[in-house]
């Protein structure tokens, strides 16, 4: 039987984990702060990735993004939103990824036609390439579909995506002494990966989740409904 999977968010109900045989750990961007060896890594944003130094992926060896990465409220693109094609990460932290397997997606339609794409892959149409099942809502979306869709995930446990909360205080706090160290004096790329997102959007992030675990059968279940005697067996505090 498979171990289940923790999906680890950057929400109140996040926490360290230690590595284990029990179970595999996905982190959602930056939330490798706090198990920094998962077996997958998802990034659709630039931000968090520039909030990290290359000490934080030294351990990372998968890392799951869209073929165009975002950016959001960013000086280096004049705080325009944007994307652009993942190879060019490679140009923002030379060395950083050398060590890594990235495994893409198309998050956009059309995405697999664009010029760049096309070099990459040599496929001319986007049914050959990994797509979600819908658009994702936030990052842990996507982990929790790729998850489903590709790695045939049956248990997956979610902490640190909370419905109706923001951040976990460790998250805000390192994020604001990223930009204390910058002399910036509010949040990072207005808030993207160094601030939470409003509350509502959490609850429908969260439904999103439950019903693509419904459609491919499988266990979803948020850490503070598992029970103690369960994380106890996980070595979960």
């Amino acid at each position: 039987m498979n171990n289940p999977v923790i999906i680890l968010a950057k929400g109140p109900s996040a926490r360290f984990l230690p590595s284990s045989d029990k179970y595999d750990v996905a982190t959602i961007n930056n939330a490798s702060w706090m198990h920094p060896s998962p077996k997958w890594s998802f990034h659709n944003d630039l931000e968090p990735m520039e909030l990290m130094s290359d000490d934080d992926f030294k351990e990372i060896k998968t890392i799951i993004c869209p073929s165009y990465v975002h950016t959001l409220k960013n000086p280096r693109f004049n705080n325009i939103n944007s994307d652009f094609h993942f190879h060019r990460l490679a140009e923002f932290f030379p060395g950083r990824f050398d060590h890594i397997n990235f495994q893409v997606y198309e998050l956009h339609p059309g995405d697999n036609s664009r010029i760049e794409e096309q070099k990459r892959t040599g496929l001319k149409s986007a049914d050959d390439v990994a797509t979600l099942p819908e658009w994702p809502h936030t990052t842990t979306q996507t982990a929790t579909m790729w998850l489903l869709k590709y790695e045939n995930i049956k248990d997956i446990i979610i902490a640190g995506a909370d419905p109706g909360k923001g951040y976990h205080p460790y998250f805000s706090e390192r994020a604001r002494k990223w930009e204390s160290d910058r002399g910036l004096t509010k949040p990072a790329f207005d808030g993207n990966g160094s601030a939470p997102e409003a509350p509502h959007v959490y609850g429908p992030c969260w439904e999103q989740s439950v019903k693509w675990a419904n459609n491919y059968g499988a266990r979803l279940r948020h850490i503070n409904d598992v029970s103690e005697s369960e994380l106890k067996e996980l070595g979960i505090e």
